[in-house]
């Protein structure tokens, strides 16, 4: 810890050059770990050679699938489940994030004690945002909570007793090869959750809510999906008008306009 220089985190980051992203999430977790061991007498004070490391440019990508490539996500899951690459929790997790919205890690951290089946809903104590967290369960997902045999305390169960799944990261991977989908990440089935809520013309707020947002600004990167939906509705309702105005008022025929009665004054 004492020995690490500036020289050796910048070859690290240099190394990695063709990844950025990881790159600078490596240069990040060294800085935190140094943060950590500073905390402990083991550098002197403010002396962390990780601070102020100029940063790749990432490429920020999101991905959201479109109608068919939900339908092939869903049978990719199901080969790998049916195939045995992934067992039965794992493909019941990634359904779940499929169908909800929700982060890989609420899903994995979700108890069956959790589940209020009256309220259709997943109550989390704890979430990525400190606060308690709602998924709420449609019909499918309920299904898929319906089907699952209990193992222990939580929903998703891992390899060994009482602990939930490890990596639902990796059962994805293995799913996706199976649909063809090989660039889209996991995260992005809860960015395909939003996008169709967007253009089922469901608002920004109401998305944020369903997806766990603490701030409106995180909710603001589906803005445009929002405009899109508005647009194509606005279109629609275009051409209806058109349509009204193309085919023209029907005639007036056999209406006999009366004379108006005077009133007579005094």
């Amino acid at each position: 810890m004492a020995q690490i220089e500036r020289e050796d985190i910048l070859s690290l980051h240099a190394d990695m050059e063709r990844t950025p992203r990881r790159a600078n999430y490596v240069v990040s977790t060294v800085r935190a770990i140094l943060n950590f061991g500073i905390d402990l007498g083991l550098r002197p004070a403010g002396n962390n050679p990780a601070r102020r490391i100029k940063m790749y440019r990432e490429r920020k990508i999101e991905r959201f699938l479109s109608a068919v490539e939900i339908a092939r996500a869903a049978d990719g899951i199901a080969q790998a489940e049916r195939t045995g690459r992934i067992g039965p929790h794992a493909a019941a997790g990634v359904r779940l994030a499929l169908f909800t919205g929700a982060r890989s890690g609420e899903v994995t951290a979700a108890r069956w004690l959790h589940v209020d089946w009256d309220r259709r809903l997943i109550r989390l104590p704890d979430s990525k945002t400190n606060e308690p967290r709602t998924i709420h369960l449609s019909d499918a997902a309920l299904e898929v909570l319906e089907g699952l045999p209990r193992v222990g305390p939580y929903i998703v169960a891992g390899t060994l007793p009482g602990e939930p799944y490890k990596n639902l990261g990796r059962a994805w991977i293995k799913a996706r090869a199976l649909a063809g989908l090989q660039d889209v990440r996991l995260h992005d089935l809860r960015h395909s959750y939003a996008s169709l809520a967007a253009g089922k013309g469901v608002s920004l707020q109401m998305i944020g809510k369903l997806l766990g947002h603490r701030h409106p600004a995180t909710t603001a990167r589906y803005a445009h999906l929002a405009r899109d939906a508005a647009a194509s509705v606005n279109d629609e309702l275009g051409a209806a008008m058109t349509s009204a105005i193309e085919k023209g008022a029907p005639p007036l025929a056999g209406v006999v306009k009366l004379p108006r009665r005077r009133r007579r004054r005094g």
